[in-house]
Parts: structure tokens; C-alpha cells; sequence
């Protein structure tokens, strides 16, 4: 049930009630999720959005999804999530790693947008769709 919220963000915005779209959307022209794909996300801080340019680079269905920054993004990197099942649930994993192109602020964008908007909004929203059933 996670990892189908989670493609469905990457498929469509406003179709996923996981993603936090208040901090970031994914805009996928073709709508699909597959390896290869070109996708950009806008991020909105400071009354303002910013476009970078992504590309999904792994997918196992219900496991994994892996995406790289792609030229013109302030970094170079990018990150994989990961659902892992358990008895009563799912944990959502998500390791990533980048390095600034070059010198610029960038870095403090990020970790605002991500610590505090993106990744403090997506635990809300997991704790609020996904309560543990007694």
C-alpha cells in the first residue's frame, strides 16, 4: 500500500495522499513510472519555485525506487527509497547521498526543504493514512 502511494506521487501530482506536494511535486510529462524516465520536481520555499531535473535509474516493483540528479541540478547524486514489509505495516526507508556541483547555497535550501518541510511532512502524513491496526 506504500510503495503504490509512492508511484502513484511519482505518477501524477495531487494523486498520492502520502507525498508532502506543499514542500515538492513531481511533474512526469508521460506519466509513467519506469527506469530511464526523465522527471522534474518543483520545490516551493520562500514564495517561490524551483524545477530541478531528475531520472529514475532502478525499480523493483514493491521493493525499490532509485533516482539520480540529472545536468542543470545544483547536485550531483541522488537517492533510493525502500519499502520493507513487516507483519503489520511497511517501513519506508529513504538513503541518499549528493555533493554540490559547485560552491553555492544550495546546501541550506536542501536541508530546509528536506529536514524540516518535506521529510517532517511526509512522517505526518505516513502517521495519519497508516495507523497501526490493533
Amino acid at each position: 500500500m506504500v510503495y503504490a502511494e509512492l508511484i502513484s506521487a511519482f505518477e501524477q501530482r495531487g494523486k498520492s495522499q502520502l507525498w508532502p506536494e506543499e514542500a515538492c511535486a513531481i511533474y512526469n510529462p508521460g506519466g509513467k513510472v519506469e527506469v530511464g524516465r526523465e522527471l522534474w520536481v518543483d520545490y516551493y520555499f520562500w514564495g517561490s519555485t524551483t524545477r530541478l531535473p531528475y531520472r529514475i535509474t532502478e525499480l523493483e516493483p514493491d521493493f525499490k525506487l532509485s533516482y539520480a540528479a540529472r545536468e542543470g541540478h545544483p547536485f550531483v547524486g541522488g537517492a533510493t527509497i525502500y519499502i520493507h514489509p513487516h507483519t503489520h505495516g511497511s517501513e519506508l526507508e529513504w538513503e541518499g547521498s549528493y555533493k554540490p556541483r559547485s560552491f553555492s547555497l544550495a546546501p541550506f535550501f536542501f536541508r530546509w526543504v528536506f529536514e524540516d518541510k518535506f521529510f517532517g511532512r511526509l512522517k505526518a502524513n505516513l502517521n495519519r493514512s497508516y495507523k497501526p491496526k490493533a
